[in-house]
């Protein structure tokens, strides 16, 4: 195999250009907070999380001032706390509390058997049967020691619960919430659980029509990774030691599921947490996921973003038609700018590994010929091996701004045809937010340059450039048991593109487009279920609703160019969904299956081939079907109607999967039998729920 010279020195620029990824953490006003964590308070963000870490910190911290500031004639009256314990004794160095003893300030509240504070050395203990609860957050321990002074301590045996999503930081407050009280302690059992999100990692675009083995194939596929922010997670660990506002656990574990025997936890081995001035930096040394605890997956070193995490630092991919094969990828660490942190920069390296060890490319086309010209095989130079990812948001005023780029050589000679941008400036005029009906209505400036779109049984084609306005509203709403929503959305611009007849010539049209839908569900048969899971939903995240609906669509698409073409489409497409069993038994006890027809009425023809109508009539049908325990066959396809296409009376886009599916994750293999593509995925499912469990 031919080594060129630049691809150690390629390498290493992309190992050098690394910073530390943080998340970040708010602190809010708080009443009579002590001057000396008030003093140069910094502003930050609003945040979408926070850390047990702050709250007991905090908690402590003003219990501690209130003892100290409070008079020994009213012991029991601190401001804005209140101990009950069964005996109090204050001294000189000494205020101590024992006996079921219970700490509490607004709707905060500490248990405990005994508490003891030194007025002289700033040292208090809380020991025996531990418990804190602070809104969503929850933990237990057997002991808790902290020095005041030296900010170093330690908690033994902790178990918690943590809701990364709607956590808000310790607020004090003049009155006690007696609402709450340690009777909240008495009932451990998790309620109420509900899916909130899932979490992909996956591995797309497994060509079989490539030669080399199958190993080969598999593992050359594109990675892709989606990780949404995790909500209600449980944590333990033997011992957590605190030194100087950073928490230290030799191994701590993670679990997404709410009910033990949990089905998927994460080991964490070194977990650091720090707070620097409000800031959260959560790491740990390596970090492993065990299913079902069995089949461990490695995922390295960890560090974790609250608000935005990269499940690994590197990452190594496949892509043959822009990268030339296998590639390492770096991610930075996203950057913020502004007072108001609104503004945010996210990039990711890119190193070209195959394409820089045979020392050619081919995924551009000859010097001086057009982007959508075949691509030939030519030497690589130095830049070629070097790429780079991003995206960029901030907001002015009420206007969002979003853009993800691309760039597959650092060769500006190929700027043209290595880079790729998606643009788009919104705002939402107006919105509307109820129980049974929702609306918005959002106006957006758009701007794409090298745009891939799939059309169908033509395939993919690219959008040279495009830019104009479009304005759409939603709504969603809910009426006599029937589930509705429309569309109406109106767009204008100008586009660069293939030309329908001739896909090597690019022509330029102004394009206007009034689209309107309107979908329903209609209701025949739907069994009563509950709200929420149980211990026995061992398969599924979520509540299986058993019943028969009828649904259609009615689309509208016209089209207007300024060449004087235009395209008049008007689509139908309705069919019953049937769905059978709750998905708890072994075999057979979860079906899904559906069948449409789909009609399009067509006038006229577009000037370009990405938005020129194909596939008129055809029927589509799709099937899920529990086989055997977690296991289930997922079978798609459709069947051309449309005597026009070369696809008539076959079946096309057939796409097969085989899931494992578990209540707290699921691992699949899928395969489309239309593009000889494959590939597999792992996702992660994240609860909320109310309670906080027993230890697991």
């Amino acid at each position: 195999m031919k080594i060129n010279h630049g691809t150690f020195i390629s390498f290493l620029i992309l190992n050098f250009l690394q910073i530390d990824v943080y998340g970040q953490i708010i602190k809010n006003n708080l009443t009579n907070y002590p001057k000396l964590i008030e003093k140069n308070k910094p502003t930050y963000p609003k945040p979408k999380a926070i850390s047990t870490q702050i709250e007991i910190e905090k908690f402590i911290t003003l219990l501690a001032s209130n003892i100290d500031n409070s008079s020994k004639e009213n012991s029991k009256d601190l401001n804005n706390f209140e101990i009950k314990s069964n005996t109090q004794i204050r001294t000189d160095e000494l205020f101590i509390a024992e006996g079921d003893v219970v700490i509490q300030n607004g709707s905060s509240i500490l248990v405990g058997e005994k508490l003891e504070y030194n007025y002289k050395f700033k040292k208090i203990s809380l020991n025996g049967n531990l418990k804190f609860y602070a809104k969503d957050q929850f933990f237990e321990a057997s002991k808790f020691e902290f020095d005041l002074n030296k900010r170093t301590g330690f908690i033994s045996d902790i178990f918690g619960s943590i809701n990364f999503d709607s956590l808000e930081l310790l607020k004090l407050e003049k009155d006690i919430d007696y609402e709450v009280s340690e009777k909240i302690f008495l009932d451990n059992k998790i309620k109420n659980v509900r899916l909130n999100s899932t979490s992909t990692l996956g591995f797309e675009e497994l060509d079989l029509k490539e030669e080399g083995t199958f190993v080969k194939k598999v593992t050359s596929q594109k990675f892709i990774l989606e990780l949404n922010d995790p909500q209600e997670w449980r944590f333990k660990s033997d011992k957590i030691d605190i030194n100087n506002n950073e928490w230290y656990a030799e191994k701590l574990v993670l679990t997404n599921d709410p009910f033990n025997k949990p089905q998927l936890i994460i080991n964490n081995h070194g977990f650091r947490s720090t707070n620097k001035d409000g800031e959260i930096t959560l790491k740990s040394n390596w970090s492993t996921i065990v299913l079902d605890n069995k089949i461990p997956i490695p995922t390295g070193p960890r560090r974790y973003k609250i608000d935005e995490d990269y499940l690994f630092r590197w990452g190594i991919g496949y892509e043959k038609n822009s990268k030339d094969g296998f590639f390492i990828t770096r991610n930075f660490d996203p950057k913020y700018f502004g007072n108001q942190k609104n503004t945010r920069l996210n990039l990711k390296k890119e190193f070209y590994l195959q394409r820089a060890l045979n020392g050619t490319t081919e995924s551009f086309s000859n010097k001086n010929e057009s982007v959508l010209a075949a691509k030939s095989k030519r030497d690589a130079k130095f830049l070629d091996y070097l790429g780079l990812e991003g995206d960029f948001k901030t907001k002015i005023n009420n206007f969002n701004l979003n853009s993800n780029f691309s760039l597959n050589s650092f060769d500006l000679n190929k700027f043209k045809k290595s880079f790729s941008i998606n643009s788009e400036i919104s705002t939402i005029l107006n919105s509307e937010n109820q129980i049974n009906k929702k609306k918005e209505t959002k106006l957006s400036l758009f701007g794409n340059y090298r745009d891939k779109v799939w059309n169908g049984s033509l395939g993919e084609k690219e959008i040279i450039s495009a830019y104009g306005v479009k304005m759409i509203k939603a709504n969603n709403w809910e009426k006599n048991n029937i589930i509705k929503s429309s569309t109406i959305a109106l767009s204008y611009g100008d586009y660069q593109s293939s030309a329908r007849k001739d896909s090597l010539k690019v022509i330029n049209r102004e394009r206007l487009n009034i689209f309107l839908d309107r979908k329903h569900s209609y209701t025949i048969w739907k069994q009563k279920k509950s709200n929420f899971i149980s211990n026995e939903n061992i398969y599924s995240p979520k509540v299986i609703s058993s019943g028969l609906n009828i649904n259609a669509l009615a689309k509208v698409d016209l089209y207007r160019y300024n060449d004087n073409n235009y395209q008049d489409l008007f689509i139908i497409k309705v069919g019953p969904e049937l769905t059978i069993g709750k998905f708890k038994n072994k075999l057979l006890d979860y079906t899904k299956v559906s069948i449409y027809q789909k009609i399009t009425f067509a006038d006229g023809d577009s000037p370009f081939g990405f938005d020129q109508t194909t596939d008129k009539n055809i029927i589509e049908f799709n099937l899920k079907q529990q086989l055997f325990g977690p296991l289930t066959m997922d079978y798609k396809t459709e069947y051309n109607l449309d005597s026009e296409t070369e696809k008539y009376n076959k079946f096309f886009n057939t796409k097969y999967e085989l899931t494992w599916n578990r209540r707290a994750y699921s691992l699949g293999i899928f395969y489309n039998d239309e593009s000889k593509a494959g590939g597999l995925n792992f996702k992660i499912n994240s609860f909320n729920f109310d309670g906080y469990g027993q230890k697991f």
